[in-house]
């Protein structure tokens, strides 16, 4: 039996640390790369289906089902990537959100740092986070990533639900994790690797935001936040 995940990663909602926690419970990881997003993807998608392939050959030839296997593909890409594809073996979904004004603020400092190769080009183009909000960020990417242009929150929060079989929230990481665990029958206690020390020196959107930049965020994310509300009060029962 092959189980496959499939975890289109948010830009700045765990990915990193949820990325090291499914390697360690995943007989093969595979990454989608950054630069080359949808040829990775269609690339990725061919191996998976080979190792389906395989698998199943091996279990029809020995007339027996060998052991588990867990097959999961990473990396930033959405909804739309994944539409043009065909996929021919059964998935899960999942993901992982987080406090949109908090997301966004952190992806502008991250875009900003030196830890990312086109900072500079980024930082001429957007030198403050107004800038940015105004003519980078887009309405409600978060929920636009996972499932494209919907016409109400409503509407999109119920694509998720179902069309995805996890989604996590960054700020209730362990108890995401832990459900997680508890849906893939993994009775092992996994616990969170940190790998993003370095996130609370740039500190809060609450306070590094000016108000204009606030009340400009609240008309981006007013779907995102829904959405995002609605799971987080799920794990913080």
């Amino acid at each position: 039996m092959i189980e496959t995940l499939i975890f289109p990663h948010i830009p700045k909602a765990a990915g990193t640390s949820f990325g090291k926690n499914l390697a360690g419970i995943s007989d093969h990881f595979l990454g989608v790369k950054w630069d080359k997003v949808q040829f990775s993807l269609e690339r990725n998608i061919e191996k998976i289906h080979d190792i389906h392939l395989d698998k199943n050959l091996e279990e029809f030839l020995s007339n027996s089902v060998d052991k588990h296997l867990r097959v999961t593909l990473a990396g930033h890409f959405g909804y739309k990537n994944l539409n043009k594809i065909e996929i021919n073996f059964p998935y899960k979904l999942i993901s992982f959100l987080r406090c949109p004004k908090e997301r966004a603020w952190s992806q502008y400092c991250y875009n900003s740092s030196e830890k990312h190769p086109p900072h500079a080009d980024f930082k001429s183009k957007y030198p403050t986070f107004k800038d940015y909000l105004l003519k980078f960020h887009g309405k409600n990417p978060q929920s636009k990533q996972l499932i494209g242009n919907t016409t109400s929150a409503q509407e999109s929060f119920d694509k998720i639900q179902k069309k995805y079989h996890f989604i996590g929230v960054t700020e209730l990481y362990q108890e995401s994790l832990d459900h997680l665990m508890r849906l893939l029958n993994i009775n092992n206690i996994v616990e969170q690797v940190h790998v993003n020390k370095g996130r609370e020196n740039k500190g809060s959107a609450d306070v590094n935001v000016t108000d204009e930049e606030h009340e400009i965020l609240n008309n981006l994310v007013g779907l995102d936040t829904y959405i995002y509300q609605k799971y987080k009060k799920t794990y913080s029962k």
